[in-house]
C-alpha cells in the first residue's frame, strides 16, 4: 500500500494449495486489519495526505 511518499508492507505469503483458488480468509482478514492499522500510523505520523 502506498501513501504520498511511504510505502507500508502490509503482508506476503505463497499460496501452495493448487486445489482451492481462494485465497484464505484468515489472511484477508489479516490484510485488512493490517491496512487499517497502516493508515492509523500514516495519519498520526504523517498528516492527511492523500494515498497515491
Amino acid at each position: 500500500m502506498r501513501f504520498a511518499g511511504v510505502i507500508y508492507v502490509l503482508h506476503c505469503f505463497q499460496k501452495k494449495s493448487k486445489r482451492g483458488r481462494e485465497t484464505p480468509k484468515h489472511e484477508i482478514d489479516l490484510v485488512t486489519a493490517r491496512l487499517k492499522a497502516a493508515e492509523a500510523h500514516y495519519r498520526e505520523n504523517y498528516g492527511k495526505g492523500t494515498k497515491s
